[in-house]
């Protein structure tokens, strides 16, 4: 069995994640580059985890690639997440931001 997953790229936000279809497994913010949810497996309770991610790479095409994790949606809304890089002019997280918590 072979499983497909599936990337779209849309507006982040948290209505579109609770309704996010099966086959959608990974939703590329429009405004934020870099942002992206990843959405896991329904669980036995019929909810879907999901957690925020920023990607981003030092030194162009060859440089070091980064991944982020956030936080997840249970603790923490799309808008909430996206707002910090948005409106802060940052392209990627310092390592001294406290905000991403102990993956920095």
């Amino acid at each position: 069995m072979v499983l497909h997953m599936t990337s779209v790229k849309l507006k982040l936000t948290d209505s579109l994640i609770k309704q996010v279809p099966e086959d959608i497994s990974r939703i590329n913010d429009t405004d934020v580059a870099g942002f992206y949810a990843q959405i896991g497996k329904r669980s036995d309770h019929d909810t879907r985890s999901c957690t925020f991610y920023l990607y981003y790479r030092f030194g162009g095409r060859d440089g070091i690639q980064r991944r982020y994790s956030i936080g997840k949606a249970c603790s923490l809304t799309a808008i909430n997440a996206s707002a910090y890089f948005a409106h802060s002019g940052q392209r990627f997280p310092h390592k001294s931001s406290n905000y991403l918590g102990n993956n920095a």
